[in-house]
């Protein structure tokens, strides 16, 4: 992998504070996805790191439209 795609991926990290303050969603729901599997997370040292693309994925694919219901 080259530094390029290392500061790509970096660029993309986020904590899980971050994702909670960022999104709305609780932190407590956040670590429920990870728990179960559904949100991939990257683990350096005792933090957790999301994937902002993963973020993405998991809101797509748990996306329900008005219409949907």
């Amino acid at each position: 992998m080259s530094i390029e795609e290392q500061e790509a991926i970096v660029e993309t990290l986020i904590s899980v504070r971050q994702l909670s303050d960022m999104s709305g969603v609780s932190k407590s729901s956040i670590y429920d996805f990870i728990a179960r599997g559904e949100l991939p997370i990257i683990r350096l040292g005792w933090r957790k790191w999301v994937l902002l693309s993963d973020w993405a994925a998991f809101l797509a694919d748990n996306y329900e439209s008005r219409h949907d219901v």
